[in-house]
């Protein structure tokens, strides 16, 4: 396995593990930016897979630490969309449908048919 490249994010590892919520938005950002930069590469880098369970890892952690602050409904989204990209469609596809059915639950479209 050859050298990670230049642009990857280990920056991300120096922040204290009590993430604040602006601490883990800018994590998960810096994560998002290297998986652009990453693929504006792909060529240059061969098989070598998008480094997308970074970023849902960060997602992950993010919801676990502040489930409740105002970015989370973007995570959750945010979350479900780099899983299903990092091959773990089954996973995402369960987690999307229980994100789903609990947003229709609370606004009252539990009988909506379509």
């Amino acid at each position: 396995m050859g050298a990670l490249p230049s642009f990857w994010p280990f920056s991300f590892l120096r922040v204290p593990l009590g993430w604040t919520p602006e601490q883990a938005d800018n994590v998960i950002a810096s994560l998002e930016r290297a998986v652009v930069e990453f693929l504006s590469r792909e060529v240059a880098l061969g098989s070598r897979r998008p480094p997308y369970s970074a970023v849902w890892h960060a997602l992950r952690t993010a919801l676990i630490m502040h489930p409740s602050d105002t970015r989370a409904e973007v995570w959750r989204w945010k979350l479900l969309y780099y899983l299903a990209l990092d091959s773990e469609g089954q996973v995402a596809v369960e987690l999307y449908s229980r994100l789903i059915r609990t947003r229709r639950s609370e606004n009252g479209l539990c009988g909506f048919s379509g």
